[in-house]
């Protein structure tokens, strides 16, 4: 019979786990309406970092302290969740507070030009470093269970096994995805195309959906268990 000490904590990881998912899935929605709402800019920016250069800059880097405040908060089953959701505080606050390189630099003073670009290659290396972890999270940590490879084809974990193709499909979309970014970066000849499209925008965007997807799955939210099963994974 599972003790009171054992539900408090199943419900509060839960919740951590509901609670960084939600976060994630709201970010780009919240910053791609706020901006043009509360503000006179039209469209979309070309990245969801570069709304830190408009009015949503306090939500965009509130959200992102709130999500590494509850990381450094989860500790998991094992010690390596609790590592590498650490790790992944850390990179969210450098994500935070090293903004992305803007795209006005010409117009910047030289000093500033250099400051700007250090802290734009900071924060480039710790926002794909992140979605690296973020994946790790899906593919490895939340796909384990206790139960063997035979335990999970029987019915009553049904779920877990949706759950875990769930983390698949988010983890390996966020690989992805880097993947897509990474020659919109390397050549040049594709930074009109990167712009006109705001490539660099959806791929983010789908990124972040498919990181809320996979945390608010481990919060249960979509194919939870019952209550008796509840700590299964």
């Amino acid at each position: 019979m599972e003790t009171k000490k054992n539900t408090s904590y199943v419900i509060n990881e839960l919740a951590l786990r509901k609670l960084v998912g939600f976060l994630a899935f709201l970010l780009p929605v919240v910053v791609a309406i706020g901006a043009p709402v509360l503000s006179n800019m039209c469209g979309l920016e070309n990245s969801i970092s570069d709304y830190y250069y408009t009015i949503m800059r306090n939500y965009f880097v509130g959200t992102l302290c709130a999500v590494a405040v509850v990381l450094f908060s989860y500790k998991g089953y094992e010690q390596q969740d609790d590592l590498a959701g650490d790790i992944a505080a850390l990179l969210a606050l450098m994500v935070a507070f090293f903004p992305t390189t803007p795209d006005h630099l010409n117009a910047i003073c030289k000093s500033t030009l250099c400051k700007a670009e250090f802290f734009g290659i900071v924060h480039l290396t710790a926002a794909a470093l992140l979605f690296l972890v973020l994946a790790f999270f899906s593919l490895r940590l939340f796909t384990k269970s206790d139960k063997s490879k035979e335990e999970l084809m029987e019915p009553k974990y049904k779920a877990k096994r949706n759950r875990n193709r769930i983390y698949r499909i988010c983890g390996w979309t966020m690989i992805g995805c880097m993947v897509a970014l990474v020659p919109f970066f390397a050549f040049e000849s594709l930074h009109d195309m990167r712009v006109n499209f705001k490539i660099v925008f959806w791929l983010e965007f789908a990124m972040l959906w498919a990181f809320g997807i996979s945390w608010l799955t481990k919060g249960e939210i979509i194919f939870g268990d019952s209550k008796t099963n509840q700590t299964e994974d």
